[in-house]
């Protein structure tokens, strides 16, 4: 079954040298590589990654008798040698790694490295040159695959690209987001797929047409592109139900404004959403909950204008509001200033609203809303 989702990319997994261009600051480099610790019984390995201006944090959980688990790196953000991030599960991540959890990382020498999160610490982490235990997931790679920079564990290195991810002229046709013309165990399925010069993205959103579920959230790994198709394993999401198959291999193909796609024991169809439609679900009163507070952010669309606006509610009073200044459209994602001179974007991922705010170099901030009403 297609499964997409957040933002994000493929890949095998190891850690390198690039030419001069793409590499980051040599005191920011020091935290590129492969990184191990042990917690409660788990071998941890940490890929640490850096491809076209981007940074990317990954990780793989071994324990003898148990299944990998894995975790992703989201909101990453690098300075003054520093790397910070929210922790998001993956598939089979034991209860201890918590989700949406707040990571630190810095240098402390050459081959270690120190990471707190805000639920404490701090730990150390140690170089390794233990490739075959790296994650299968770099999330910001851009379809890349990452290679050994001659057995070190670190080095200023970063991502060379994967041949096999990068796309031909015809792949095109697939970028797009796209939904399934019937439901999928009670599921309505988006998928997003992204293509670019150096590779693709692929990741999706089921939703519980019930609204019983929690939002299932998907990631394609494995990137590649064989005879005019596109083929890719999916990663499940902590909240997917394991019946629509972990690791599962897809192959798709795109014929203008139809996708079809295969999988052992199966196959389905979807449709190519019109950018009007991907742009009228943005329009809508959407909701989270954040520290026993109720968020709330409305989006309006009178004619050519758009308008958005949010507010705070604890205990049922409004303790707070604002609204969204210079809002422009484009791409299907809205942009906004707040009056706290922060920088927001919305996007809407098949279900859900994706909020996303940066406010000056070093505090980044995003959250899934939920729909109140349409």
């Amino acid at each position: 079954m297609l499964r997409l989702l957040t933002t994000v990319m493929t890949v095998v997994v190891l850690c390198a040298a690039v030419p001069a261009p793409a590499r980051a600051a040599d005191d920011d480099a020091k935290l590129i590589g492969l990184w191990q610790e042990e917690m409660d019984g788990y071998k941890v390995v940490w890929c640490i990654g850096y491809w076209n201006g981007k940074w990317s944090v990954s990780a793989a959980l071994h324990k003898p008798g148990e299944k990998k688990g894995a975790w992703l790196g989201s909101d990453v953000r690098v300075a003054g040698a520093k790397l910070t991030f929210t922790r998001k599960r993956g598939a089979n991540a034991p209860t201890a790694v918590m989700d949406d959890t707040k990571v630190t990382v810095q240098v402390v020498k050459d081959g270690e490295l120190s990471y707190s999160t805000d639920k404490g610490g701090p730990r150390t982490l140690t170089g390794t040159t233990e490739v075959a235990l790296a994650p299968d997931v770099l999330p910001s790679s851009g379809g890349q695959t990452v290679v050994a920079n001659n057995g070190k564990p670190n080095g200023g290195g970063a991502p060379m690209p994967n041949p096999a991810a990068k796309p031909s002229e015809d792949a095109k046709q697939f970028a797009g987001m796209w939904s399934g013309n019937r439901q999928v165990d009670g599921y309505k399925e988006v998928w997003t797929i992204q293509i670019t010069e150096n590779g693709a993205a692929v990741t999706g959103t089921f939703v519980d047409l019930k609204g019983k579920r929690p939002t299932c959230y998907i990631t394609g790994v494995k990137i590649r592109f064989e005879a005019g198709k596109l083929v890719f394993n999916q990663q499940l999401g902590a909240n997917c139900p394991g019946g629509l198959g972990n690791d599962r291999k897809i192959t798709a193909e795109a014929d203008k404004d139809s996708l079809s796609y295969r999988y052992f024991g199966g196959s389905r169809g979807l449709t190519r959403l019109s950018r009007s439609a991907i742009e009228a679900g943005l329009i809508g009163t959407w909701v989270n909950e954040i520290d026993g507070s109720t968020e709330v952010v409305i989006v309006k669309r009178t004619g050519t204008r758009w308008q958005v606006g949010g507010s705070i509610l604890r205990g049922g009073r409004t303790v707070s509001t604002w609204k969204g200044l210079s809002v422009k459209l484009a791409d299907g994602k809205l942009t906004f200033t707040r009056k706290d001179k922060s920088q927001c974007t919305l996007e809407w991922d098949g279900g859900n609203l994706v909020y996303n705010c940066v406010n000056g170099e070093t505090k980044a901030e995003t959250r899934k809303l939920k729909p109140l009403s349409k």
